[in-house]
């Protein structure tokens, strides 16, 4: 599933010319659809800790279990 929303933003900017006209135009910004996560922690080998934060990530992001990936954190 990916995420249908766009997260996107609009404002009406006005450009002033010498002659006190005001022109305006429309400035957007578009944020990136998220396609799939990969987190790195502590217990990441841990089933439990694991579904706990493919929830999260569910939760946050709205993508599919089949999009996240959770690794061992390797450092000591």
């Amino acid at each position: 599933m990916s995420v249908s929303e766009d997260s996107t933003q609009e404002e009406t900017v006005y450009e002033e010319q010498s002659s006190s006209v005001r022109t305006p135009y429309v400035r957007s910004e578009t944020n990136p659809q998220v396609e799939g996560v990969l987190i790195v922690a502590e217990g990441g080998d841990n089933g439990d800790v694991k579904a706990d934060i493919i929830d999260a990530v569910q939760a946050l992001f709205g993508i599919e279990a089949h999009k996240i990936k959770i690794m061992k954190y390797g450092g000591d």
